[in-house]
């Protein structure tokens, strides 16, 4: 999802660089595919480089600092290691181009308030409730609800045109990395971070 509206961003041509998480990896190894099966939609977008960052953010950071500064780059999509390659723009000084993350609270943040700076980009929701979501599943079949053997979630979208959709998940309160896509109806029912945020682990 992130990766087509990258392209279509882009008019359907165009230099991007995929920046990935850890190789071998069911998440990566998903996330790929979909980017590959996007990709083969649009025969002039070019990916100029493939990284993996390994979801660190100092990693990602450098790489996203020696791509921009060497090389010709139309757009960026990365496996959540967002909000610390917009950074690498200002630090460089260089102009902003489009760039594909998750919900990640300070890339949220980036997307409202650099906006009228240029930056234009999308934040794909991740939650932490994919968890939850499992463990309501188990619970129906236990009790006899007789869920579907496969159940499919559909992430959402948010850009830079979309003011009021990224408000709603911006949480002021919050730590750059916090994923803002709190819930995943009809399975989560959380009220807010305060909640996700009370809870604690074993031993706590």
């Amino acid at each position: 999802i992130g990766a087509e509206w990258l392209f279509e961003t882009l008019g359907g041509k165009g230099k991007v660089v995929e920046m990935r998480g850890i190789d071998g990896v069911p998440a990566d190894t998903d996330r790929h595919t979909g980017f590959q099966e996007a990709l083969a939609k649009y025969p002039d977008i070019e990916v100029v480089a493939e990284t993996f960052t390994g979801w660190d953010p100092s990693t990602g950071a450098q790489q996203a600092l020696d791509l921009i500064t060497t090389t010709e780059v139309d757009g960026i999509w990365t496996s959540g290691i967002d909000y610390p390659v917009v950074e690498q723009f200002q630090a460089a000084n260089v102009p902003f181009v489009p760039i594909v993350g998750a919900d990640n609270n300070g890339f949220v943040k980036q997307l409202l308030e650099l906006a009228d700076e240029g930056l234009v980009g999308a934040a794909v929701t991740n939650p932490p409730a994919i968890g939850a979501v499992g463990l309501a599943i188990a619970l129906d079949a236990l009790t006899g609800k007789n869920p579907e053997r496969v159940t499919m979630l559909t992430p959402e979208l948010f850009d830079t045109s979309n003011v009021e959709g990224l408000q709603a998940l911006y949480a002021p309160d919050e730590q750059v990395g916090w994923s803002t896509y709190v819930n995943i109806p009809p399975y989560t029912s959380y009220s807010g971070s305060a909640d996700v945020s009370a809870c604690k682990a074993p031993g706590e």
